[in-house]
């Protein structure tokens, strides 16, 4: 079985389980007003929204960093950096420096290319005064017209050592990989990180050519693609069985675990196909 590396487009989600989670303390307006501190602070997280992630970020003592990355397949993914200063009367911040590129990944996870697409996108990233969520007008090239982005705010890390011995960031960083090669419905990629024998839907699955020839023909229901799309990667449900995704779409578990061997997490468990 092969082992989890690292990969380079991971990042360190910080959402919570349920990707509509609204924030629960001051609202924006307020809290963009407070002194001492950069306003973007009251926004700094991480918002979803389908197969697109914004990261937000302060910048300097006043300016707001994003960086958004839209997988189109597990080995690439498009990915826009901006900046700019916080409007904290309308909360929204103008840029006109984007960038945008599209990166390839090679098999081990480590980055094979880069490349820029454009380096003078424009466009307005708009906060919400109640709610956690963001929209994102590319005057570029409206890449996300109609999408709201929801997110939740700063929190610690999850600890995973009841099941794994794998750091937070390893674990939830595995788990956006295996999100996206699930939604893709790259059955060949899920296939090199499973334990077998596997439940595909409760049936159980010897081995990687039998899954293959199962996994072939099937498609990812529409209420599990709604689900996993929704899994922000971060405070991930666990239990005795395991670690879960989505709705119970992927399960996952270290066989390492409690003995010296070097942790790793494997599909256990294949649901929301058919």
């Amino acid at each position: 079985m092969k082992k989890f590396l690292t990969l380079l487009l991971a990042v360190v989600m910080t959402l919570s389980l349920a990707a509509c989670s609204a924030k629960d303390n001051t609202s924006g307006s307020e809290a963009a007003e407070s002194d001492g501190q950069n306003p973007v602070m009251n926004f700094v997280g991480t918002y979803g929204c389908d197969r697109a992630t914004v990261i937000v970020e302060c910048k300097g003592a006043d300016e707001a960093q994003f960086t958004v990355t839209w997988g189109s397949s597990a080995a690439t993914h498009a990915e826009w950096t901006m900046s700019g200063k916080l409007d904290t009367d309308k909360l929204t911040v103008d840029y006109t420096d984007c960038v945008k590129k599209e990166v390839t990944f090679n098999e081990d996870g480590s980055v094979a290319k880069e490349d820029v697409i454009y380096e003078d996108g424009t466009g307005t990233i708009s906060f919400s005064a109640d709610e956690y969520v963001l929209t994102w007008d590319d005057a570029k090239e409206h890449a996300a017209e109609g999408m709201i982005f929801v997110g939740g705010g700063v929190t610690e890390e999850t600890d995973y050592s009841a099941v794994t011995a794998m750091s937070a960031s390893e674990v939830e960083a595995f788990a956006e990989f295996l999100k996206g090669a699930y939604l893709n419905e790259e059955w060949d990629v899920i296939a090199e990180y499973v334990q077998y024998p596997v439940n595909v839907n409760g049936v159980a699955v010897e081995d990687e050519a039998a899954l293959l020839a199962t996994l072939k023909d099937m498609h990812v229901a529409d209420s599990a693609f709604n689900a996993m799309t929704q899994e922000t990667c971060t405070h991930l449900f666990m239990n005795g069985d395991g670690i879960c995704l989505g709705a119970g779409d992927l399960w996952l578990a270290d066989p390492n675990y409690m003995t010296d061997e070097t942790p790793v997490l494997n599909i256990i468990a294949i649901n929301g196909v058919e």
